[in-house]
């Protein structure tokens, strides 16, 4: 069993982190891979792409003036890991950044940013300071975390008409009001292109036991918006309305089809089974970002 981290050794791993990404933003994005991995690491690249096709210099983070850690015991045959929990200077969003330990050393994969004002519940420590890991698949909730992803999948993919969504998860910006803009999206196609949806949950999740019985779980997901003429003549498919979207397509337009490709993690709150808070889950927080463009 690996030893856990100390307070001061996940302190200085993220200042670490902090020291290394000033250092890549004054270099002009060039060796992210020091500092992330994974899912991290892609999303990290894609805001590096959008900022130089846009020709803007990729900016450094607000000061940091504080950070608290949360580390989980380790659990035999898993790879350590631990959240940060950053303050920055002015700042109006909670950011949570989740390191893991790897062949190569420490690195960011997963994390999030939700409004400051937004309350969430402690997470729960034990008489050691540490945290605890929450299984992909542990009961005792009102949804289990694997379980909470797919059905977050499915609510994106089906405009929120899949019914895991619907009842494990609270409405709002990530299920409900998604598919609201999703729906419009497709109306303005106005029959002309078809519009397809396809989101799945990612391998990895991370979830911590929170005071009230709940979790802090964070879990990446991937989606295909696919676009596939449907009326001969209908006009080009441009998407001017969607900034980051535009960007990374060089402000083509396409004749036959498009498939834009983005990716993320989210943030939710997952109550326990017999919780007074909610009955379902709360997505509170993201950290997403549009990676590809591709057609015809």
């Amino acid at each position: 069993m690996p030893a856990a981290l100390t307070v001061a050794q996940a302190r200085r791993i993220h200042d670490r982190y902090q020291r290394l990404m000033r250092r890549i933003f004054a270099a002009g994005g060039t060796g992210l891979e020091q500092a992330q991995a994974g899912l991290g690491l892609q999303l990290g690249q894609a805001g590096d792409r959008i900022a130089r096709l846009r020709g803007d210099r990729p900016e450094p983070s607000k000061r940091v003036t504080g950070v608290d850690v949360a580390i989980p015991r380790p659990v035999a045959g898993q790879r350590r890991w631990f959240v940060a929990m950053p303050l920055y200077a002015g700042s109006s969003q909670r950011v949570h950044l989740v390191f893991q330990e790897g062949a190569a050393g420490w690195r960011l994969v997963a994390g999030s940013a939700a409004p400051l004002d937004h309350r969430l519940p402690d997470i729960a420590l034990d008489a050691d300071g540490l945290a605890a890991a929450v299984g992909e698949d542990a009961g005792g909730l009102t949804a289990t975390p694997r379980a909470l992803a797919q059905a977050h999948a499915a609510s994106l993919s089906t405009f929120n008409a899949d019914p895991r969504g619907r009842e494990l998860i609270t409405p709002g910006g990530y299920t409900s009001e998604a598919a609201v803009k999703a729906r419009a999206e497709r109306a303005q196609l106005r029959g002309q292109w078809k519009m397809q949806i396809r989101t799945r949950e990612l391998p990895d999740l991370f979830s911590l036991r929170t005071t009230d019985g709940g979790t802090l779980t964070w879990y990446g997901l991937r989606e295909q918006l696919v676009f596939t003429v449907a009326a001969s003549g209908a006009q080009r498919i441009a998407f001017t309305d969607q900034p980051n979207v535009q960007t990374l397509s060089r402000g083509r337009s396409f004749s036959r089809h498009a498939t834009v490709t983005s990716a993320g993690w989210f943030l939710a709150v997952i109550p326990a089974a017999m919780s007074r808070r909610a009955p379902r889950a709360e997505i509170v927080g993201d950290w997403w970002s549009a990676l590809s463009v591709r057609g015809t």
